[in-house]
């Protein structure tokens, strides 16, 4: 009984055979995203582009093993623009010098951050 109420939450009606029958489009592909997160430290429960406010929502909770830091990088950024981070809604500069961020070679933010103890860490990216 537990697994098909899984299955239902994890897919609403039709959604596999739309995800499967629908290609993604260009404008979608495009959209930033995370990559490289560190799995092991933490679950990503929200990943979201929202276009309306050209934000990127991450929500992450603790993962099996336990650390104090993790890492993820946004891809899909113009590094010429700037980009402003909220981590638990604490507005940060992503240009500033600061060493919680980074842009790697392939022009990607690296986000670099302590984890909350016993709790989830929010991150909003906007451009």
């Amino acid at each position: 009984m537990r697994l098909s109420a899984s299955c239902c939450c994890l897919n609403p009606e039709n959604g596999l055979r739309d995800f499967h029958q629908q290609m993604w489009s260009e404008p979608f592909l495009d959209q930033p995203h995370i990559s490289q997160v560190d799995l092991a430290a933490v679950s990503v429960t929200r990943a979201t582009y929202d276009s309306d406010i050209n934000a990127l929502v991450v929500t992450l909770v603790p993962g099996p093993v336990p650390t104090a830091t993790t890492h993820f990088t946004v891809v899909g950024l113009d590094r010429a623009k700037p980009v402003m981070v909220h981590v638990n809604g604490v507005r940060k500069e992503a240009d500033v010098d600061d060493t919680s961020f980074s842009w790697n070679t392939q022009g990607e933010l690296l986000i670099r951050r302590s984890l909350e103890k016993g709790g989830e860490s929010s991150y909003v990216v906007q451009q």
